[in-house]
């Protein structure tokens, strides 16, 4: 047994030197975008396994080339199973495993996708299974533990095993035990040898989805504000830290230290000894949307406006980043939700939602489905409209600068220049993206202030108190320069007839134009700028 554990801490040290030689500097182009039809997104972040990439969407598994997004294969090969698969697939002695929702787990060929074998259960699968050695460990939503072999797809127990506490979130695995979250806030290590508890350790609460996160002899977890280590072997305290605030996912773990991220879209950055590395939290782009990915010695976290961030916890600096923008931007109200930036009347939206499917509702980003994965120098993001998108330099290259657009008015018109005069640009790069620190708004030789709304869109706003004075009558030429993050600038000019004669144009959607909308994190146009509790862990 002894030893079972010793090769386990070997092998998760071996995970953490591998992941150190891996590493994500940014800005990098993205390489190919895949893409497969579905009405739910895709199940989790992708597999990696040498230069070949599995993901599940919807009732299929797909099989493709890290390289060059060709298909290798998918299954089922002729109809999707009946039911979707919500996780991942696992790899387990050779064997690619997925739980589909329809109560049964699939061992599938890994090199041919040929089914190996099904197992049913009598519940659907609760969150992803984990590997042990040769067997499989699914969570059944009944609250059970089943035990498969990799390589049959027989049963390794004899009857399913009962958490009678309740199970929450996910599964992790340490040696031969099972790391388990528990209903009445409870974290449980389960040997999957012997069937027995190794040990148990209360908690005064969890997070809705608790995640542990296992790294060599150590289990990371967070409870509230708190950030946690155990001792994998005992479940004792190592230590607690108070990180004052709301931790929104669980941590991120590399040799370079651990970061939480949270609610309101914070970042702060820990050594394994808990010494605050971060003098002040990083402030993202959004709110987190995902759980962030350690990609060497620094980290990518998804947020909710679309966003990519790679960020360096020794600087505390946002390296790059990069906004997911639809392949379709119109999408019609029968197609699959996408939880993204959609100019309606739903959360971050303006104005009123069609039910006219002629007149679609415009798309300005996709939120990332899952954390992101790094293989080797390839940064994998998957997206909720069922995309994957690959980020490399040696893969990508980008040779394209940014486009912009004046979405509202329209270029051409003649409108008055009195407040409240709101000008709406897009300005996007699906390349390298965009470095908004460069963006410039000019008209008449001089600079525009111009906030971002949480879609994305460049406001420039017109008013006799701000610096943005209302315009006097004339042609007016407005320049948008904007570079992407590798140095491609493109610089566009919008003409617009001033007329104050003409009665003021106001925002659609909007009775007043007012100064506090979407951006960063708030809801509505125009926020976004331009230019403590008790002991987590119990006794």
């Amino acid at each position: 047994m002894q030893k079972m554990l010793s090769l386990a801490v070997a092998l998760a040290t071996l995970t953490l030197a591998s992941v150190a030689s891996a590493q994500f500097d940014g800005p990098a182009p993205l390489a190919w975008r895949w893409q497969q039809s579905s009405s739910v997104p895709p199940g989790g972040s992708p597999l990696v396994v040498g230069d070949t990439i599995y993901q599940s969407l919807g009732g299929r598994v797909f099989s493709i080339d890290r390289d060059t997004a060709n298909l290798k294969w998918r299954f089922p090969a002729l109809d999707p199973i009946d039911g979707v698969f919500r996780t991942a697939p696992i790899l387990a002695n050779g064997t690619l495993v997925v739980a589909g929702d329809n109560k049964l787990v699939y061992g599938v060929d890994p090199t041919s996708g040929q089914l190996k074998w099904s197992f049913p259960t009598t519940s659907a699968v609760y969150g992803a299974p984990v590997v042990v050695g040769k067997t499989v460990i699914c969570a059944l939503a009944e609250n059970k533990l089943v035990a498969i072999n990799a390589d049959t797809g027989a049963a390794v127990w004899a009857a399913p095993y009962n958490i009678y506490d309740g199970i929450q979130g996910t599964l992790a695995v340490s040696g031969v035990d099972v790391i388990i979250c528990t209903a009445n806030t409870k974290v449980i290590a389960f040997n999957t040898e012997t069937q027995k508890f190794r040990w148990t350790k209360q908690f005064s609460q969890l997070p809705p989805g608790p995640m542990p996160i296992v790294q060599g002899d150590r289990i990371y977890m967070t409870s509230g504000p708190y950030l946690a280590a155990l001792n994998a072997e005992t479940g004792n305290a190592v230590w607690q830290v108070d990180t004052k605030m709301q931790i929104a996912f669980p941590p991120a773990v590399s040799q370079a230290g651990i970061m939480v991220v949270s609610n309101d879209g914070n970042a702060l950055m820990y050594d394994t000894d808990r010494k605050l590395l971060t003098r002040t939290p990083i402030v993202l782009s959004s709110v987190p949307i995902a759980r962030p990915t350690a990609v060497g010695t620094k980290f990518i976290v998804p947020t909710s406006n679309g966003g990519v961030t790679l960020l360096d916890p020794t600087t505390g600096k946002s390296l790059w980043d990069y906004i997911i923008h639809p392949i379709d931007e119109i999408a019609y109200s029968s197609a699959p939700a996408t939880n993204s930036g959609k100019v309606g009347g739903g959360p971050g939206g303006f104005g009123q939602q069609s039910n006219n499917k002629s007149d679609g509702n415009r798309i300005y980003y996709i939120q990332a489905s899952g954390p992101a994965v790094l293989a080797g120098q390839t940064l994998l993001v998957p997206a909720r409209d069922g995309s994957l998108l690959a980020f490399d330099k040696d893969l990508g290259v980008d040779l394209t600068a940014p486009t912009a657009a004046m979405t509202f008015p329209s270029p051409g018109e003649q409108v008055s220049g009195q407040p409240p005069l709101v000008l709406l640009f897009k300005i996007a790069d699906d390349n390298s993206g965009l470095n908004k620190d460069s963006v410039k708004i000019r008209v008449d030789g001089h600079d525009l202030d111009f906030t971002i709304s949480k879609e994305g869109l460049f406001l420039v706003r017109f008013s006799l108190t701000g610096k943005n004075k209302p315009l006097l009558d004339g042609r007016k030429v407005f320049t948008v320069t904007a570079s992407d993050w590798l140095g491609n600038e493109s610089k566009t000019d919008f003409a617009l007839t001033i007329d104050n004669t003409l009665k003021p144009i106001k925002l659609p959607g909007s009775e007043t134009n007012p100064g506090n909308g979407p951006g960063g994190k708030g809801s509505g146009f125009g926020s976004g700028s331009g230019g403590g509790g008790s002991a987590g862990v119990g006794g």
